[in-house]
């Protein structure tokens, strides 16, 4: 039943949920019953995302990035590197924030040391830092072949104590979390590529990803 929507009609205390929704194939309104007292079936309709729709979902954020990384390219490294009253800076500045954010948030996730944030003098040359932005998408990459529905469901606790917060999250929401926080950056970038630098820039909506994958 994948791919077909389901709206949620009822459900309780008592471990039972109805679900209604359309069958594309004939037309006609079907209603689901579960019973959660007992064993539920495999398909049951649930609330967390699966490895697949993860990992759909990272192939869109980077393939985003690539074009965004091609108007990039366009600029000096004075260019890269210069100071904009805008988000974090400059567009190097947010580029090694997104990276840093990325890295710290698989280690969360993988229950590992975090590491220390990437400074950002340590990448004054655009060609160098988007060598390590490429290593990083690897590693990114390599955590996603991994992931499995255990690990989307576990609990996972992480702090920020710069923002006074001390909370847990579930694998997945912290990987929306993840992947709207780059959308949001990228979108940063193309508007100063356009507006401060004038830079031709690109369309990055999913929309387009999946168009192309079809």
């Amino acid at each position: 039943m994948d791919g077909i929507k389901k709206e949620k009609l009822s459900g309780g205390p008592d471990k039972t949920v109805t679900w209604i929704w359309l069958d594309p194939a004939g037309g006609q309104l079907k209603v689901e019953y579960y019973d959660f007292s007992e064993s539920a079936p495999e398909d049951v309709p649930g609330d967390s995302m699966k490895p697949n729709e993860i990992k759909t979902l990272f192939d869109y954020n980077f393939w985003a990035f690539n074009r965004v990384w091609e108007c990039i390219s366009r600029l000096s490294d004075e260019q890269f590197l210069e100071e904009i009253d805008y988000s974090t800076g400059s567009i190097r500045n947010i580029v090694v924030h997104i990276m840093s954010a990325n890295r710290n948030w698989v280690s969360r996730l993988q229950g590992i040391e975090i590491p220390p944030r990437l400074a950002f003098e340590d990448f004054d040359v655009l060609s160098t830092t988007k060598a390590k932005w490429d290593e990083l998408r690897s590693e990114f990459l390599n955590y996603l072949v991994s992931l499995n529905q255990d690990q989307l469901e576990g609990t996972v606790n992480w702090e920020l104590p710069a923002r006074g917060l001390k909370l847990s999250n579930l694998g997945w929401e912290i990987l929306l979390h993840v992947a709207n926080h780059a959308t949001d950056h990228r979108a940063q970038i193309l508007s100063i590529l356009h507006y401060h630098f004038h830079v031709k820039t690109v369309e990055q909506d999913m929309i387009l990803y999946l168009a192309k994958e079809k």
